[in-house]
């Protein structure tokens, strides 16, 4: 990734406890990362962004996407060039339903009118609205743009539905194969932080081993070793944005058994180790204050 301007940004966002919006931008911002989701309406060409190690050229009427904890730079956009919409990943989590394809979500970043048509122009309808919501500031903007988050988020969810390669996502055996893989991540995302088998959690929803590990790989395109190593890692995330507790501290109660093994898969993961994760996070919360 070519080198990035360190420069300050300066955000003109309003208090809100779950969305933010803004169309004051910088034209350069280093890599960092923070606990809300990050959507991106382009209104100029000539914009570029870094996001998770690939850089996206994008223009006029493009959305990029960057989800909760997910790296990102502004490389370069011209002044005004976008609307931000921001919001809390509780908006994701607490809908059983989209959050079951949080994997697949995280991987979309850049919805362009040129590739998806249908899909951006859902995505600019409510990303617009919600910045007239945001601007009027009526008594309930909050629910109104919360409202908009949620359209969004379903029509990426049909978008991942409609282009799924499994034929059982349409039939009524997905339904009940779907909500044995939700009662089993909701089990593992309470329980992550204890020392949880496959057998534990396939006896918990009542399958066999071979028929869960199935299931749960073609459901959350994970397997359950690698599913329970992120929900771990997600953890270790929000448990970093913090200075209260120790990086050693931070490993043992996200679920890891030793710092190296921490370190180790924080590192597949994320692509950097949790310091250098724990410093992005110091050096943008620093240029908020």
């Amino acid at each position: 990734m070519p080198e990035i301007v360190n420069k300050k940004e300066t955000l003109s966002l309003e208090e809100s406890n779950e969305v933010l919006m803004s169309t004051d931008c910088p034209q350069t911002f280093p890599m960092h990362w923070h606990t809300f989701a990050e959507f991106i309406l382009l209104n100029e060409d000539g914009c570029s962004y870094g996001i998770q190690n690939e850089i996206y050229e994008a223009g006029t009427n493009d959305i990029l996407l960057v989800w909760p904890t997910q790296l990102h730079s502004t490389i370069h956009t011209p002044p005004k060039a976008s609307v931000i919409l921001q919001f809390s990943s509780s908006l994701i989590t607490d809908c059983p339903d989209i959050y079951i394809n949080y994997r697949q979500l995280q991987q979309l970043h850049e919805i362009r009118k040129n590739e998806y048509p249908e899909l951006n122009a859902i995505l600019v309808k409510y990303i617009q609205r919600s910045w007239d919501y945001f601007s009027e500031k009526g008594p309930f903007m909050e629910t109104e743009v919360k409202i908009c988050v949620l359209q969004i988020l379903l029509a990426l969810s049909n978008h991942i539905l409609n282009n799924s390669k499994d034929d059982n996502l349409k039939s009524g055996q997905f339904n009940a194969v779907q909500k044995k893989v939700r009662q089993a991540c909701a089990y593992i995302d309470e329980n992550c932080d204890k020392d949880l088998s496959q057998v534990s959690v396939a006896n918990y929803v009542g399958l066999s081993q071979y028929y869960f590990s199935r299931i749960f790989k073609e459901n959350t395109s994970l397997s359950f070793s690698d599913y329970i190593a992120q929900k771990r890692i997600h953890n270790a995330i929000y448990l970093l944005s913090s200075d209260e507790l120790s990086i050693t501290e931070i490993a043992y109660q996200s679920g890891f058994q030793s710092i190296s093994n921490f370190n180790q898969i924080f590192r597949k993961v994320m692509n950097c180790s949790p310091k250098k994760y724990r410093e992005m996070f110091d050096m943008n919360r620093n240029d908020h204050i």
